[in-house]
């Protein structure tokens, strides 16, 4: 990727991480959710290439053991999960550009299939995406009180609804999943209580 190597390492005492090195100043890009997905992967296939589209670099790294592909976009610096339905890995293992077109091949039939930027469907299917943010408490053990979030994203003129969920005890259980439109005029849910530490979870099938 330009000037860029992406790699995965490995050190006696800390595991596996993906590192990358420009010039000679090797960067761990990884974090420790991604670290423990490597370690539990025991490697004996794995796929890795890198697509470049729309001024985003990505990685991508897939882990056939246990059947994840995760993506590194290198500009925003943020990992995502990448899957070809709603479950599993993303099913292409390599990659190809004449310039213009980006390529990618299905590992288990060999068909090629074109990466669009303006083409919301996966080989026919919906792309149903998921945002899980972290876990935020602003600093503090106490309890604080949610009266309003609002979804910032692109307006519509017709219908458009993002399902939105929460969580106060680390994803153990989600709370909500309330229809958010994003064609009102300010998307938003009121009176949502009091946390102590709270996460977001957002789904979106919608082009």
């Amino acid at each position: 990727m330009d000037n860029t190597l992406v790699y995965m390492a490995q050190t006696f005492q800390a595991g596996r991480s993906i590192v990358s090195l420009n010039g000679f100043s090797p960067v761990k890009i990884s974090n420790p959710y991604i670290d423990r997905l490597l370690d539990a992967d025991d490697l004996s296939t794995v796929y890795a290439y890198s697509v470049k589209k729309n001024g985003h670099d990505f990685y991508y790294l897939t882990l056939v053991n246990t059947n994840k592909t995760l993506v590194y976009d290198l500009v925003e610096k943020e990992w995502s999960v990448m899957t070809s339905g709603v479950s599993g890995r993303f099913r292409c293992n390599n990659y190809a550009t004449d310039g213009a077109t980006t390529y990618l091949q299905d590992e288990t039939v060999g068909r090629i299939y074109t990466y669009s930027s303006s083409v919301y469907k996966d080989n026919g299917d919906t792309i149903y995406v998921l945002m899980m943010g972290d876990l935020v408490d602003f600093q503090s053990g106490q309890y604080k009180f949610c009266s309003r979030l609002q979804v910032v994203g692109d307006k519509y003129t017709a219908s458009n609804i993002v399902n939105v969920s929460w969580t106060d005890d680390n994803y153990l259980t989600l709370k909500g999943g309330i229809n958010v439109d994003m064609s009102a005029l300010r998307p938003k849910i009121d009176r949502m209580g009091r946390f102590p530490r709270r996460g977001h979870l957002l789904a979106h099938t919608a082009n």
